[in-house]
């Protein structure tokens, strides 16, 4: 993702899977579609990771939830991200 830009994307699961990275580490990942094409979208950030467990929290499923999502700079080489549904 790129700083800056908004992508418009579709949960294509009901929620993340945890699936292993390397070196025994984890992350969570959901398959997402984005201008017809399906991605997978690792929720390794802890920021976006916490936004996404949100919102499946509030609505349960994130089946056919879309969203907009905004990677945002911030202080040094830090970032964050913006998440809205659409």
């Amino acid at each position: 993702m790129k700083i800056g830009e908004t992508y418009k994307v579709t949960f294509n699961e009901k929620n993340p899977r945890i699936v292993p990275i390397g070196r025994g580490r984890e992350t969570a990942v959901i398959e997402v579609k984005h201008k017809g094409k399906l991605y997978s979208l690792y929720l390794s950030h802890v920021d976006l990771a916490r936004q996404v467990a949100n919102l499946e929290e509030r609505l349960g499923s994130l089946m056919n939830i879309t969203i907009l999502i905004t990677k945002k700079h911030m202080k040094g080489r830090s970032f964050r991200y913006s998440l809205e549904e659409a």
